[in-house]
């Protein structure tokens, strides 16, 4: 009987089989010495793929990608200086990629391709070694202004005195930087890869003592702050402001002891210019009208007045107090409100140009009229300045060289000089009053001088202008 071919069929397969396991064999030993002298399948190291790569080569490409952030210097919240001198040669990334090398096991890369995309085993953040010039650091250290400064170990006590300030303190230093001690642990920072460093923090900072004159000073501007704490508030009567710091510093003066004491003459020269400022009696003064009308007027009746003498006293017994104090200003004449704004809210202004009588009251326009004031070709004209009604009365007869006349209303402003109505008159403003007008007075329809008469107190100011 005959055997059959089958077994050599089973033979072929197995052949096969083996064939195909040696192949495999071969190609996973050849990937795995490969890998031998470089990094394993799906090496990610600062997120660039090494993998194949030799240490020299990984060295290279990290190096290309790196940059060095920088070391800040502060002293406190205060910048001293940056420093980032580092070049591409002075970083090396070959220690750690050493390392990471020799852990690798190039027998195992298969298990790489099937899980190292997930798992990111081999992925890897490396930071380099940076080999730092210890000169350049020292170099960068001196050149800062901040620390040049703090290396002169100078220390500044002096006062200054300006008119807007009064007297203040410089006090450069109250300690001073172990400089020398500061660069040894900013460079070892800087070497051990510390990105930042406090100089206060590290309490690198010590105590500078005074000296003597150092202490006079301090003693003086201490002495000049107790002579000032306080403030005077001067009330004008429609305007205040107070007398502080800066103007109590002006008022002092050193004496010979070295005490700062209040000099009566300052005191004296100081009231003369707040009168120099707000006094407005008998005063050329610019202002603008109702109607928006820039205008200057000089003279008159009205306005205020400071009363120099009382208020050098008032000053002098305030600063030998040294309390908070507010003040109602002395005048020796004075108009209704005070300050420079000394027409207030409610006032009379007669336009002598245009003709016409304005009446502000409470702020508002409460009356404009047409006038007729006093005859130009007579040389009757009514005077300009700043004057204020100083009476009323009904049924007056105004007496002069050859005249006597009934008025209704009448309201005297300066020398027999008033406002009044004029019943005589059938036609008021325009230019009557160049060849026609008046002996002086502001004549007025009966009507409006009615209403005028009325609701105007006396004291109230009547600005008279001719421009």
């Amino acid at each position: 009987m005959k055997q059959t071919s089958k077994p050599k069929k089973v033979n072929k397969i197995a052949l096969g089989f083996l064939l195909f396991a040696l192949f495999l064999l071969g190609f996973y030993l050849f990937i795995a010495l490969y890998y031998t002298k470089g990094f394993s399948f799906y090496t990610f190291i600062n997120g660039k793929y090494c993998t194949g790569m030799t240490i020299e080569e990984a060295n290279e490409v990290l190096k290309a990608e790196y940059t060095y952030p920088g070391f800040t210097l502060t002293k406190g919240e205060e910048l001293v200086g940056t420093y980032d001198s580092v070049t591409k040669e002075d970083i090396d990334f070959s220690k750690e990629l050493s390392t990471i090398l020799a852990k690798q096991n190039p027998f195992t890369w298969p298990v790489n391709l099937f899980t190292m995309q997930k798992s990111g085993r081999l992925s890897r953040q490396l930071q380099p070694e940076i080999r730092f010039n210890r000169d350049e650091i020292a170099a960068w250290y001196y050149s800062l202004l901040s620390i040049q400064k703090e290396n002169t170990g100078e220390h500044v006590v002096r006062l200054h005195y300006s008119t807007e300030n009064g007297y203040t303190l410089e006090d450069t230093k109250y300690s001073a930087l172990d400089v020398e001690k500061a660069l040894i642990q900013v460079t070892e920072a800087i070497c051990s890869g510390e990105l930042s460093y406090d100089l206060i923090v590290h309490d690198l900072y010590h105590a500078i003592p005074y000296t003597a004159e150092d202490k006079e000073v301090l003693d003086s501007f201490g002495q000049i702050k107790e002579q000032t704490d306080f403030t005077i508030t001067y009330d004008l009567g429609g305007e205040s402001f107070s007398l502080g710091y800066p103007d109590l510093c002006n008022l002092l003066s050193p004496g010979d002891d070295g005490l700062y004491r209040y000099d009566d003459e300052k005191v004296e020269k100081y009231i003369a210019s707040l009168s120099d400022t707000y006094d407005t009696y008998k005063k050329e003064r610019t202002l603008t009208t109702y109607s928006g009308k820039m205008i200057t007027v000089s003279g008159g009746t009205y306005g205020n007045e400071i009363n120099q003498k009382e208020e050098v006293k008032f000053l002098k017994d305030a600063l030998a107090k040294k309390e908070n104090t507010t003040h109602e200003m002395v005048y020796s004449h004075k108009a209704l409100s005070g300050g420079l704004n000394d027409l207030g809210d409610t006032y009379i202004e007669v336009d002598i140009p245009n003709q016409k009588l304005t009446c502000i009251k409470d702020g508002k326009l409460f009356l404009e009229t047409d006038v007729v004031t006093g005859n130009m070709l007579r040389h009757r004209d009514t005077p300009s300045g700043v004057y204020y009604i100083y009476g009323k009365q009904k049924n007056r007869v105004l007496r002069g060289p050859g005249y006597a006349s009934h008025v209704n209303f009448w309201m005297p402003v300066v020398r027999g000089v008033g406002i009044h109505d004029a019943l005589w008159r059938d036609e008021f403003g325009g230019d009557i009053y160049q060849t026609e007008g008046s002996h002086g007075c502001i004549n007025t329809p009966y009507d409006n001088m009615k209403l005028l008469y009325e609701n105007i107190e006396v004291g109230t100011p009547v600005l008279i202008y001719d421009e």
